[in-house]
């Protein structure tokens, strides 16, 4: 689970928490915590992933993945 945490941070694109907390009306801090947490209910999560899919960045880190294995193979 703690990488999937981790991974909705890394996904967003620079200025995305400050983005978030200004759509959900909560704090950038609130916001951060909201992320870590990951629960797919929350405002803040709904709205990060709604920019992750916008960007196509889960499908870019998803191609990188599978050419960095197929690179170590």
């Amino acid at each position: 689970m703690k990488r999937t945490k981790s991974r909705i941070t890394q996904l967003l694109p620079r200025g995305a928490v400050k983005e978030i907390a200004t759509t959900v009306g909560l704090s950038g801090p609130a916001v951060s915590i909201a992320l870590r947490s990951a629960n797919p209910a929350h405002p803040a999560v709904q709205e990060a992933l709604r920019i992750i899919d916008k960007s196509n960045a889960l499908a870019t880190a998803q191609k990188l993945a599978t050419l960095t294995s197929a690179a170590a193979d």
